[in-house]
């Protein structure tokens, strides 16, 4: 048996037309990213229907709770739109939290070692859809094709929260401010550019350092 342990929740039916597509992206996230990263010990993943938790050009959604615990969403009502490689993306995505987690049990403990978290995720996720040749989705082309002017921008105007504890996570992560000059998915996008000018700076790749600790990922990039 593999590490991955798929669930499909589907009292409701709501997903049987896309269980092809759900195995497929699992099949194919086991042989590309479980070797990737490291992971050791099972994973459980479930998938279950969610209206409005999702992104609403892929339809998906995902979170990983553990490093043992991932919940995927789909939105029911959109069949023909919802394809097996933006599964298999998202899921990438949260199989770096739950690998990290594996080897690194340390918490986040401020809003950069959030985007840092969050920055490390997307990067293995922008490499799993590269290796793999698949179109990336729209929040990887979204995040990778933003300036490093904007996110300096929005480090700068983040700068007296980045090292609280309490921030506003919706507006910063998912909704933007417009006032502020924050765009949608911010801090992703921020701590993205934190976690490729490490790996640029130090010529490694995600996967030799998805683990390493937020301080020393957090170092290398001055905030202005």
């Amino acid at each position: 048996m593999g590490k991955l342990r798929l669930y499909i929740a589907n009292a409701s039916g709501d997903l049987k037309r896309f269980s092809r597509r759900i195995k497929r992206a699992v099949r194919i996230a086991e042989k590309y990213a479980v070797p990737k990263l490291k992971i050791k010990r099972p994973i459980d993943i479930i998938f279950t229907s969610a209206l409005g938790d999702t992104i609403p050009e892929t339809h998906i959604g995902g979170r990983a709770h553990t490093s043992s615990f991932i919940v995927m969403t789909l939105d029911p009502t959109m069949k023909k739109k919802i394809k097996t490689r933006d599964i298999f993306q998202m899921l990438c995505h949260e199989l770096c939290h739950s690998a990290r987690w594996q080897r690194n049990n340390e918490w986040t403990s401020s809003l950069l070692d959030e985007m840092i978290m969050e920055g490390l995720a997307t990067a293995f996720q922008e490499r799993a859809a590269k290796d793999k040749r698949y179109k990336p989705d729209v929040f990887v082309q979204t995040i990778t094709k933003r300036s490093d002017n904007i996110n300096q921008k929005i480090l700068k105007t983040l700068s007296k929260d980045l090292q609280g504890k309490k921030f506003d996570h919706y507006k910063i992560f998912i909704k933007g401010d417009k006032k502020l000059g924050l765009p949608r998915w911010s801090g992703y996008s921020a701590g993205y550019f934190v976690v490729r000018q490490y790996m640029l700076k130090t010529n490694t790749t995600i996967d030799q350092i998805f683990t390493e600790k937020y301080a020393l990922l957090g170092k290398i990039t001055p905030v202005i």
